[in-house]
């Protein structure tokens, strides 16, 4: 891949000036790179200044739970560092990210593309990526480094099964350095606007893969949750009707489900 034609296609479709840059060929993981440069900005006792690290491939790729990412020279990866004045605004990211991602892909995409919660981005009922928020705090300041994995290139014959990518769904793919710099457009414009967003959780519920009335089985940390679903609270918790009782549950894994998709 030729970095020029690269820095050309994003700087084309590039439409935002607030934010530092830093476009890298290789890195270990972009977001294990944001962390350290936010700590570093803390411990120097500065507010981390906005910016977003972007690379071609990764060889310490993580998703959730520090499972390995896939992370191939080619595809989409990147993570932006931003301060937060106000802890009570943290529970909002992941749907506001999730939100930005899911409605940009979506235009970028042929079969429309929907989010499986609580992080994953689904095409066609395959994964085309997913999102890994991270914080970094000391004393009153925090940090949050907001890192995303999309898949782009159409090499299937590596892809994790169950796995697409942006150019597996796309008659004619936009060049990657275009696609990159449209998501990233589309993630900085909502995270400007962290402290005025109102209804997410309506809003996430308009692109989620789950239905009310589908049957999920979700994994978490004490043990495995089976019901209907119904939705999600004002914080993007799931909503599961279960024998028990309504159950809410703010972190976990979809690990499988019944119902239409639409």
């Amino acid at each position: 891949m030729q970095l020029s034609r690269y820095l050309a296609d994003f700087k084309a479709q590039n439409r935002s000036t607030g934010a530092n840059r830093a476009i890298l060929t290789t890195v270990d993981s972009t977001n294990i790179l944001g962390k350290r440069v936010a700590a570093a900005c803390l411990e120097a006792g500065n507010v981390p200044p906005p910016m977003t690290i972007i690379a071609l491939s990764q060889t310490m790729g993580r998703g959730r739970l520090d499972r390995d990412w896939w992370s191939p020279m080619g595809g989409i990866y990147a993570s932006v560092i931003r301060s937060v004045d106000d802890r009570q605004q943290l529970w909002k990211l992941p749907l506001i990210v999730a939100i930005s991602l899911c409605a940009e892909l979506d235009q970028i995409v042929e079969a429309p593309c929907r989010l499986k919660w609580p992080n994953d981005l689904i095409v066609a009922n395959r994964k085309i990526g997913g999102i890994l928020i991270e914080s970094v705090s000391r004393a009153q300041e925090v940090a949050v480094v907001v890192g995303f994995g999309i898949n782009y290139s159409a090499d299937l014959g590596r892809m994790p099964v169950g796995a697409t990518s942006v150019q597996c769904e796309t008659g004619s793919a936009p060049e990657l350095g275009g696609v990159t710099a449209r998501l990233l457009d589309a993630l900085e414009r909502e995270l400007a606007r962290l402290t005025e967003v109102e209804g997410l959780a309506e809003e996430f519920s308009r692109w989620s893969l789950h239905r009310t009335g589908d049957t999920l089985a979700c994994r978490t940390v004490d043990g495995m949750h089976r019901g209907r679903f119904l939705g999600f609270d004002r914080r993007g918790f799931l909503r599961l009707e279960t024998p028990g009782g309504e159950c809410r549950i703010s972190a976990g894994d979809v690990i499988e489900e019944s119902g239409a998709v639409a």
